[in-house]
């Protein structure tokens, strides 16, 4: 999985930090044949309806989430790796859950 990420790296793909619509549709409308493309539209796709099963869930309960504008990829990991090895009972859980709950934590709204 490494390899793949250090592949796409280096592939065009959101070289200046976005996706762009015509990488997805290079990642998403590629042949049957290229898996890596394939993998890396099916990750994008389940990050992105996660995120938005999470959103409405959130926007149901009253429940608002304020991270910084310039929040990273990199911080963002950061803070969900420290919460999973902090809440070691909670590893069954689904991972949106879990992420969420993490990043709710670390920037909770005023």
């Amino acid at each position: 999985m490494l390899g793949l990420f250090a592949a796409s790296t280096t592939s065009g793909f959101g070289e200046t930090g976005d996706l762009t619509g015509a990488d997805l549709d290079n990642l998403c409308n590629a042949p049957i044949s290229d898996r890596n493309r394939d993998l890396w539209c099916n990750i994008y796709m389940r990050g992105f309806l996660e995120g938005l099963a999470v959103g409405a869930g959130l926007q149901k309960l009253g429940v608002s989430y304020c991270p910084p504008k310039n929040l990273t990829i990199q911080e963002g990991r950061l803070i969900v790796g420290k919460y999973l090895r902090d809440h070691s009972t909670e590893m069954k859980l689904d991972a949106a859950i879990i992420a969420a709950r993490a990043l709710l934590a670390a920037y909770p709204c005023p």
